[in-house]
């Protein structure tokens, strides 16, 4: 299953970090990979699970840190064996997903047009969208 919220405004991390806050909330036990485009993407992920909210704290490391594979939330910039046995991954270059048997649950976060995020999933995953559209969140026909 792929979850895509489609972004107009909102910047990419807080949706993460959102998104990844609701993960934790239904499922505190979840292992997440969160797969960064580049390492700049991944510091400014590291540094918004951090900052988003004042009185939440999201448990995340990044690969380089010491114990990756205890920590809940992972960043990475690579899909393949995730250290932390991640059963999700959220991302926001959908190119960097190669493999779309490696997890259960997939999370895209994307400004890329509404119109255009069909035609770039893989038509044998299930699928559901939502779409920002004036503060709020309309679901995408996909």
């Amino acid at each position: 299953m792929i979850t895509v919220y489609s972004l107009t405004k909102t910047l990419t991390y807080l949706c993460v970090a959102r998104v990844l806050y609701k993960i934790m909330q239904k499922e505190p036990q979840a292992r997440i990979l969160a797969l960064c485009s580049s390492d700049q993407e991944c510091a400014e992920w590291d540094r918004g699970l951090w900052t988003f909210h004042p009185e939440i704290f999201l448990p995340h490391g990044r690969t380089e840190d010491l114990w990756p594979e205890k920590q809940p939330i992972l960043l990475a910039c690579n899909a393949e064996n995730p250290q932390n046995k991640a059963t999700i991954v959220i991302f926001s270059d959908i190119s960097k997903v190669h493999d779309w048997s490696l997890f259960e649950q997939y999370v895209w976060v994307t400004h890329t047009p509404q119109d255009s995020v069909r035609d770039l999933l893989p038509k044998d995953v299930g699928r559901r969208g939502f779409c920002e559209k004036d503060n709020r969140w309309e679901e995408m026909v996909l």
